[in-house]
């Protein structure tokens, strides 16, 4: 007997910045994560394909998508500097991804 599943998962690579959230309303810092399609063996993962990175929020799950990993590490790193000041070039992008 083969035991094989497919489907979607998400991995949460880190914490964002503090953002007011555009459709529940509270100002919460958000995630970042990754999710992709996968095929798994045995309960394994095999395969991974379809990544995609986004913000989300914390409280409502909703969220922007980010263009890129190395946009969403870019993310990452300045929101570990300091999680309440968006850098210019950044912020840029996310508010042209909120609308």
């Amino acid at each position: 007997m083969i035991v094989f599943g497919w489907g979607g998962g998400h991995k949460v690579l880190g914490e964002g910045f503090f953002v007011h959230c555009p459709n529940c309303g509270n100002a919460t810092q958000w995630t970042v994560v990754e999710t992709s399609k996968r095929i798994s063996l045995y309960f394994v993962p095999v395969a991974k394909w379809s990544k995609r990175y986004w913000m989300t929020c914390s409280v409502c799950s909703g969220g922007v998508e980010l263009p890129s990993r190395q946009f969403a590490q870019q993310v990452l790193a300045a929101a570990l500097q300091d999680p309440t000041e968006i850098p210019e070039h950044l912020e840029r992008t996310l508010i042209e991804r909120f609308r």
